[in-house]
């Protein structure tokens, strides 16, 4: 050990073989820190869509579309400001000084959250915590490895592996227990009990300030060491890749954004529990933690039998991973949607929409008849037919009103008919004629506990009839025709569910266009099919970030390390502003989206494919210099 500073603090590694005095303080305070941070961010849209409300004290929520952008924008931030600390860390303060001071401005944006819940309380939390989170980032990895010496540098990899166990394990409690304290004590305690952990982990820390090693600033001579020639070359190789990174970024941040709120439309029940929509997004740090070793010790060792692994292989294949898992959201989303939210003429299309999820009574399974109706063969159709409808959301609306149009020019029928086989000239003996209502809290139509609440007589005349309905609030109701006018088919036009009252402050984007027409056709899947999705995404996330941080440290000179791995965390931040651009483009006046529902899954799909195809061609071409300590150059030549 060498001699301290004027401070009383050891400059440089302890002359020992055992694990360094201060690692226990660093790993503390960084398990403390990811579960404010994870926690924080986990409960945010909810937050935001929720529980924002203005300087008089009323409700005064985003809606879906801007607590994206903003989501967004926070994390864009919280990735920018790593470069920030590394500069300042590095030339001017040191790393121990800037963890503890940028530590203290993030207990304080916890703070602003937990005391005020408004616009203005967002903001200034939101931008502390950018500024702290963010800054800290870079630091404490290099702290960490700043601790050991040539005797006990064995230990590092041990060190570094239960590094990011704390990281991964305080981000998996706090996505769980978050959410809870949110549902359950509102947004005071849910961000001032992480705000709390993270002022006793920097208290923790501080009391650690005489065993840790502080290497010292670099000032004028760090500036001039980081301007070589040789780093910014290795920048420039590296700013490609990093831009492709930022796509993928784009998708997996969305987790915390388009996915939760995709989970506040799903069946939830899972394991025997009903599980908050923030807290699914516990499946990535403990599929994380799972699925490392099962890629280090099972699928790459597998893989490289048969095709060699080089970095950017790894990155690659995780690029076509994430396209998967983004498209198992856009299947999601269709099934909750049934296809397409109804559009302002509500006109139920089933062969747009996917009428057989919503039509029971076809033998065929069908869902609806292609020729004639079941025993309609050789007479009259077979009665009742049946036809469940879900309210828009899943959402069980106190209801005042159901109508139906009997006929379209639109030709959009309920039951339609083959066009190889039209029905007969005398179209009108098809049409529908006495229906009755039910009202129920489950979609079979074979459940008991469906409750009829009005029937009605329908008349051969085009435009809609009204059937009132009394004190009724359902999620689900179940059309039964029970007769037609004599023909051999029967057909029924458009169906409008009408709401009662004023539409909930937190409805569906598009719902403004419609209301109070709740009428909607789809879906609540269960929430199993998007812990698949993020199971597929977290495989892809290790193949994509922890292997270019491995393959970003090794090709950046030995002086330029903390300055591109700083360069490598913009990526999260041009991933996230990207997001960002795209809600604004496509938001529309009103409030709604151009594009509404899976669309917006099936873009980032897209997007990601596109960008997974272009990287191939980067990869293929490009030509890097391996640094690592002791060797300084390596031949150069293709990584993929």
């Amino acid at each position: 050990m060498s001699d301290p500073n004027d401070s009383g603090y050891a400059q440089e590694p302890y002359d020992i073989e055992k694990m360094p005095p201060g690692i226990p303080f660093i790993i503390g305070n960084e398990a403390a820190e990811r579960f404010s941070f994870y926690g924080m961010k986990a409960i945010l849209v909810v937050f935001m869509t929720k529980y924002l409300h203005d300087s008089s004290g009323n409700l005064d929520v985003m809606s879906p579309e801007d607590s994206k952008s903003w989501m967004h924008l926070f994390v864009a931030s919280a990735y920018f400001f790593p470069l920030i600390g590394a500069l300042v860390s590095d030339w001017l303060f040191g790393k121990y000084k800037t963890i503890l001071g940028l530590s203290i401005v993030y207990c304080a944006g916890h703070a602003a959250l937990a005391i005020w819940e408004t616009r203005q309380g967002l903001i200034l939390g939101l931008t502390l915590i950018a500024i702290g989170a963010g800054g800290i980032k870079p630091c404490v990895s290099a702290h960490v490895g700043d601790q050991f010496g040539a005797r006990n540098k064995h230990l590092l990899s041990k060190v570094f592996s239960w590094f990011y166990f704390s990281i991964n394990l305080g981000a998996f409690v706090s996505t769980l227990l978050t959410p809870i304290l949110l549902d359950r004590f509102g947004p005071g305690v849910a961000f001032g009990v992480p705000g709390l952990l993270m002022l006793i982990a920097t208290i923790v820390f501080w009391m650690g300030r005489h065993r840790f090693v502080h290497i010292p600033p670099g000032g004028a001579q760090f500036v001039k060491e980081s301007m070589s020639r040789e780093g910014w070359t290795a920048i420039a190789r590296l700013l490609p890749l990093f831009l492709f990174v930022a796509m993928f970024w784009c998708l997996f941040d969305q987790t915390a954004s388009a996915w939760v709120l995709q989970a506040e439309r799903m069946d939830r029940q899972w394991l025997g529990f009903e599980w908050l929509s923030s807290q699914i997004q516990a499946v990535n740090p403990i599929m994380i933690l799972i699925l490392i070793p099962v890629f280090t010790f099972g699928i790459y060792p597998l893989i490289n039998a048969y095709y060699p692994l080089t970095p950017l292989r790894k990155v690659g294949i995780g690029f076509f991973i994430t396209v998967l898992s983004f498209s198992i959201s856009a299947i999601i989303e269709e099934k909750i949607a049934g296809g397409d939210v109804l559009s302002v003429s509500s006109t139920f299309d089933p062969e747009r929409t996917g009428g057989s999820k919503l039509i029971d009574g076809a033998e065929n399974g069908s869902g609806w008849m292609s020729k004639f109706l079941p025993g309609s063969e050789e007479g009259a159709p077979a009665f009742p037919q049946t036809l469940v409808l879900q309210t828009r959301e899943r959402r069980a609306y106190p209801l005042e009103s159901i109508e139906f149009n009997p006929y379209t020019t639109r030709e959009m029928t309920v039951f339609k008919v083959d066009p190889k086989h039209p029905v007969s000239s005398d179209f009108e003996s098809n049409w529908a004629r006495k229906i009755k209502v039910y009202a129920g809290a489950a979609r079979d139509p074979k459940d008991s506990s469906w409750a009829l609440v009005g029937e009605i007589e329908l008349e051969q005349t085009l435009g809609f009839q009204r059937l009132d309905l009394e004190n009724v609030a359902s999620e689900y109701l179940k059309i039964e025709i029970h007769s037609n006018y004599g023909g051999n088919h029967v057909s029924l036009g458009e169906i409008r569910i009408n709401a009662a009252g004023e539409m909930p402050a937190d409805s569906h984007s598009t719902a403004a266009a419609v209301w109070p027409n709740v009428a909607a056709a789809g879906f609540k899947p269960t929430i199993a099919w998007q812990i698949f999705a993020y199971v597929i995404l977290t495989a892809a996330e290790v193949m994509v970030s922890i292997t270019c941080l491995e393959f970003a440290y090794t090709q950046s000179p030995s002086k330029m390390k903390s300055i591109v791995m700083s360069f490598f965390l913009l990526s999260v931040t041009i991933g996230n502003l990207y997001t960002v651009a795209v809600n604004l483009i496509i938001a529309n006046p009103d409030g709604t989206s151009k594009l509404a529902g899976a669309s917006y899954y099936w873009f980032f799909s897209g997007a990601m494919l596109i960008t997974a195809l272009l990287y191939l061609l980067y990869a293929r071409t490009y030509r890097g210099r391996e640094y690592m300590p002791g060797v300084e150059t390596t031949s150069e030549g293709p990584a993929i």
